[in-house]
């Protein structure tokens, strides 16, 4: 199969070419560390070999591309953490080259607990004002997940104005607990799609996210925070939250449901 997707786009021309591998484009001159055995590449075609002690050069408008396989997951840093140095960046592409190396393409099935925790994490005690801003191009394609899968995933990132889709339907156990938490200038929540609800799946997910003035949440399951405790902690006090037109449950106001003093509006699934 071609890293590209070339062969594939080629067999089937209505079908849009898949994304390529996990990558970060530098906004300026910066450098890139993955805490974990991986390959990159600068063009997606040569790729070498990387540790946790490789330290990349980027300069302004390179992409950095990224896969990797074989990697066992960890409670309490996944597969890695992306450490990024002395620049803002984009991130993109499929986060499953992280998981499957040059054979990601199609992949949706997440294979481990905590997978993918920590990926971007940021310390809360970090002084660095270099962080990532865009992060709509990354795919993360599963819609069932695994406990803790994506969980910090973005944690204090608090340049990140836009972030990737959501599309899981199955959640399980803490799946995206403080997935965003500190991410000051996000103000448009992923839309969530899924209509059960899981234990802690959206704990804290969106607390001190003090830009957040949109919400959309089709969960049918009544909010409490056996599910998403504190999960809008720390949010303004106006915005609008839509709601699942199917939810047979009473509006319910609080850190862990509707955030306080927002506007419901209904949709359809």
């Amino acid at each position: 199969m071609s890293l590209t997707g070339s062969s594939d786009s080629e067999s089937n021309p209505s079908r849009p070419p898949p994304p390529p591998p996990l990558y970060i484009e530098a906004l300026e001159n910066l450098t890139v560390k993955f805490g974990n055995t991986y390959e990159y590449s600068k063009d997606n075609v040569t790729w070498t070999s990387g540790t946790s002690s490789t330290s990349i050069s980027a300069n302004a408008g390179e992409r950095v591309f990224f896969r990797a396989s074989g990697l066992t997951a960890s409670s309490s840093s996944g597969i890695g953490t992306f450490t990024i140095s002395n620049g803002n960046c984009n991130v993109g592409g499929n986060v499953m080259s992280m998981v499957y190396g040059a054979d990601f393409d199609g992949k949706t099935e997440i294979t481990q607990a905590y997978q993918f925790k920590n990926l971007f994490y940021v310390s809360s005690t970090s002084t660095s004002n270099m962080r990532i801003i865009d992060a709509s191009g990354l795919a993360l394609p599963t819609t069932a997940m695994t406990d803790y899968c994506y969980a910090y995933m973005f944690y204090n990132q608090k340049k990140l104005t836009s972030s990737p889709a959501l599309p899981a339907t199955t959640l399980a156990n803490y799946c995206y607990e403080k997935m965003f938490r500190g991410c000051t200038s996000l103000v448009n929540a992923p839309a969530l799609p899924a209509t059960t609800l899981a234990n802690y799946c959206y704990e804290r997910m969106f607390d001190g996210c003090t830009s957040l003035n949109y919400i959309k949440a089709m969960f049918i399951t009544y909010p409490s925070s056996s599910y998403m405790g504190y999960w809008v902690e720390n949010v303004p006090t106006t915005g609008t939250f839509v709601k699942n037109s199917a939810a047979t449950w009473s509006n319910s106001f609080g850190t862990s449901a509707i955030p306080s003093g927002w506007t419901v509006e209904l949709a359809d699934a």
